[in-house]
Formats: C-alpha cells, structure tokens, sequence
C-alpha cells in the first residue's frame, strides 16, 4: 500500500509540475515560415528550438531562461545551434520573453478572461522586406520599446485539444499562430512579409497542427531546405529534367488541393488545382532553369525540386 502510495504521489508531483507551465522549457522545436500574405513569395522557413538554460539577474531577482535558438535542422544539440535569439520564462499562467540585454516581454498570459488587456512591454520587429530576413544571423528580431501601447484586448477563449486558446491566437503549450511574436510585432508601410508557425513538436511528437498525425516538422520546408521532400504520400514526379513536360503520378485515394510552381528563388510562379491535366504538367513555357513542384493534397504535401531544359 505505501508503495502504490508512493507511486500516485509522484505522478501527483509530476502533473502538478507540468501544469505550472504554460510554456514548453526543453525538448521543444517550431517550424516558422516567412512569406509575403498573397504567397507571392514562398520565403524562408527556419527551425528554433529549445537548447539549455541561463540566468540573468533582472531588477535584483534572478531569473533562469530557457534558450530560444535558430538551429540547423531538427536537432536540439549544442553543436546545432545557429545563433541565440533569446530565452523564456514561465511565471504561472504567463509566458515571459527576454531578448537578451533588454527589457523583459510578457509575450503570453493563459490566465486572461475575455475582456482583459494583456500589456507586453514591448514590441518587436524585423527587417521584413527589405532584403534581409530573420534567418540564422540572430533571428532577424529586435526589441522595440518599451512601450505601454504593446497592448492585446482578450476578446475569445477556447480550447483546442484540451489547450486554452486565446484570441484565436496563442495556444497555451505551444505559443502564437503567427510566430512567436505576431501579436506584438511591428511591420513597416507596406510590408506584407508574415511569419506563420507551420509545425511545433514536443518530445518528438507533433503537437501543432493539431490532429495531424502524419506532417513532421520538415513538411512545408523553405526553398533553401528542399530536398525532394516526400512524407510517403505516394506521389512521384518523372521525368527530371524534363524539356516541357512532366508526368505526376498520384494514388486514386489523395484528393489534390492545390499544385504551385516556385521559382528556386522562392517566387510564386504559378498556383492553381487545376494546372494538372491528365496525370501531366506541361512546364514548356517557363525559362530553363531549377522548380519547386508544391503539391499540397488532403493527407500532406509533396515538394520537389524539378530542372527544366
């Protein structure tokens, strides 16, 4: 008896403690892409994941953060690490962020009722469209503020699998929709340029999107991280190179979605479901040069890097 005593007090220990959180502080990796909103431009996507820890001493009190790094693939090593954004910290129900070397964000708080206002302390910005983008130099982010503006008003709660949402927006557990910091993120006039999270795994399970069972984190890869992707839907595209056409084999049970053409450069070059015609697409009127075949169906997407001669 005191032993199976023992045991349910461990895992009450263990409960407990993943309830404080109301963020991941290791073996967490997200997958964000960045692209103009009219997908003109498919962008860049890059990995972050949680890697080690560190204390900083803010206002006299000492706090432990968990580092947010850009790594090289889906690896949460030391030697992965691209370069050191910054780190969060969990205090009850709210997520805090530091840049390190400026002042704390409070980036998300799951304790909100609809009608509260979440100040953040903060915004943050990017480089957006004008040729540089947050990538493995540092992100691309900056601190801006702080500022009593950076404000969000609580307008919907809900849950999505069991996780509180807020706004639509934040999933506790797994953070913002558009990236981490959409919601408090500055744009210059004009910029379209948005991060989008794509995928969001913890302890090697996909947890973001939800439901989704069969869409690694390498799914909706970057141009400058295809590879062939192919997540075993059956689809196979020949020949490669090709002069004009290309012929598409898919299974009798995927339903297509959609078949985009990017340039390598990640340029839209042509979107439509309907670009393919009897098992075939017809690439004879595009300047010789390397493709990227998008084919988004109902159980996953397919890419591939196609040559045009």
């Amino acid at each position: 008896m005191k032993k199976l005593s023992l045991t349910f007090l461990v895992l009450a220990l263990c409960l407990c403690s993943f309830a404080q959180n109301s963020f991941p502080t290791s073996n967490a990796i997200w997958y964000i892409k960045y692209q103009y909103t009219d997908l003109s431009f498919l962008g860049h996507a890059y990995y972050y994941g949680l890697i080690g820890e560190t204390s900083v001493t803010v206002n006299d009190t000492v706090y432990t953060y968990s580092k947010l790094c850009v790594t090289r693939g889906k690896s949460l090593s030391e030697e992965s690490i691209l370069s050191v954004i910054g780190g969060f910290r969990n205090e009850g129900q709210k997520v805090f962020f530091k840049f390190f070397g400026y002042p704390e964000i409070l980036l998300y708080d799951f304790g909100v009722e609809v009608g509260d206002i979440v100040r953040h302390n903060g915004w943050v910005v990017y480089p957006g469209s004008g040729g540089v983008y947050p990538g493995p130099a540092g992100g691309g982010y900056e601190f801006y503020g702080p500022s009593d503006d950076a404000y969000t008003t609580i307008y919907a709660i809900d849950t999505v699998n069991g996780r509180k949402r807020i706004n639509y927006d934040w999933i506790e557990g797994v953070g913002g929709k558009g990236g981490f910091f959409g919601h408090i993120q500055m744009h210059a006039v004009g910029d379209e340029f948005r991060p989008t999270l794509n995928c969001f795994e913890y302890n090697d399970t996909v947890v973001y999107p939800t439901g989704c069972n069969t869409c690694p984190c390498y799914e909706m890869v970057g141009v400058e991280n295809i590879e062939n992707f192919n997540n075993n839907i059956g689809i196979d595209i020949f020949p490669n190179p090709t002069k004009d056409v290309l012929n598409i084999n898919i299974p009798k049970d995927v339903n297509v979605k959609s078949i985009t053409i990017y340039s390598v450069d990640g340029r839209l070059v042509e979107k439509d479901k309907y670009l393919l015609l009897s098992g075939q697409l017809n690439i004879s009127k595009l300047k010789n040069g390397t493709y990227i075949i998008h084919i988004e169906t109902e159980k996953g997407c397919f890419s591939k890097k196609v040559t045009k001669n």
